[in-house]
Parts: structure tokens; C-alpha cells; sequence
């Protein structure tokens, strides 16, 4: 049986595929926010700064709120 964070990252990860076949930026940039702040609530800080500096490639300023989550998560880790 997977944990929350296997499964949440497994899901996560096929979103991101989807996404990036789809080629949508934005959609792939929430998720790979998503997956950043489930790494950050389980004390990975450097996976997480790491993913979320991925995410600033794909959001790349599109979405204000988003990119306002993006330097959130930053700064908390």
C-alpha cells in the first residue's frame, strides 16, 4: 500500500507528463508547485526549493497568484 506522499507524488508525476505532453506551462507549473509543497511539509527543503525552481520555468511570472505561491514556498523553506 503506497503512504500519502507515494501516492501523492506518484499522481502528481503522471499529471506533470500529461501536462508537459499537452505542453501546458501553467498546468504543469501548479502541479510541480504541488509536489514541491509536499516535500516542503515533510522536511525536504532542498527537493523542494529545487522542484520550485522548476516551477518558475513554467510559470515564468503567467500567473501572478501562482507565482506569489512559488516564492511563498521559497521563503517558508
Amino acid at each position: 500500500m503506497l503512504s500519502f506522499r507515494d501516492s501523492a507524488s506518484y499522481y502528481n508525476n503522471q499529471s506533470k507528463k500529461i501536462y508537459i505532453q499537452l505542453e501546458d506551462s501553467i498546468q504543469t507549473g501548479r502541479v510541480l508547485l504541488n509536489i514541491a509543497i509536499i516535500e516542503s511539509n515533510f522536511g525536504s527543503y532542498s527537493i523542494s526549493d529545487s522542484i520550485v525552481v522548476e516551477t518558475l520555468k513554467y510559470i515564468n511570472g503567467k500567473r501572478d497568484r501562482t507565482t506569489a505561491s512559488v516564492y511563498n514556498c521559497l521563503a517558508i523553506n
